[in-house]
């Protein structure tokens, strides 16, 4: 997956709320970057640098859309998810 740096990202949508598919892409493109699937690191990864605030519960739906499709293991009994895929540089 290509990584693309994105500065002002409700210019880039058109300033309304930002599509599904567009935050999960960008979860899936942090997750392969960062190699942790952890969902409150990756919460506050996008709170960060999107700007918006993402509850817990929308970023754990991601996580485990990501696991549903094999890119992240399922929890387990630490807690821990292994990323599962490895981003091509």
């Amino acid at each position: 997956m290509e990584r693309r740096c994105i500065m002002n990202c409700k210019e880039l949508i058109g300033g309304g709320p930002m599509p599904a598919d567009f935050l999960y892409q960008y979860a899936v493109a942090l997750v392969l970057e960062t190699n942790r699937a952890s969902a409150s690191g990756l919460q506050r990864l996008m709170c960060h640098q999107l700007g918006e605030n993402f509850s817990y519960k929308r970023i754990l739906r991601l996580v485990e859309r990501m696991e549903q499709e094999g890119l992240v293991s399922p929890m387990s009994s630490d807690g821990a998810r292994i990323v599962l895929c490895r981003q091509d540089r």
